[in-house]
């Protein structure tokens, strides 16, 4: 018997076109236009920020915005045991 195993195992799973950190972006943008009676405006700001996180993202590794968020030193995404994102050369 034989076992078809998925060809993209490991990627995320996808809503219509958008993968899911994409379609949380957009989600999220929708919320703050509900909250604040901008929906219009935000909407568009969602789908400017989703394009723009697909250009982003395409052609990198795994975890590539995560790395970015870490280099310049987004809040909550600084690593506990690692190095500061600001040292720039090590020495052994």
């Amino acid at each position: 018997m034989r076992t078809q195993i998925p060809r993209y195992l490991d990627s995320l799973p996808q809503v219509l076109w958008w993968e899911l950190d994409e379609l949380i972006l957009f989600i999220v943008c929708l919320m703050v236009g509900i909250f604040t009676r901008h929906l219009w405006e935000f909407t568009l700001i969602g789908c400017v920020s989703v394009w723009a996180m697909g250009k982003v993202k395409g052609g990198q590794s795994e975890g590539f915005i995560l790395h970015m968020f870490w280099w310049y030193g987004v809040p909550g995404f600084l690593l506990e045991n690692g190095p500061s994102s600001e040292i720039g050369e090590f020495l052994e």
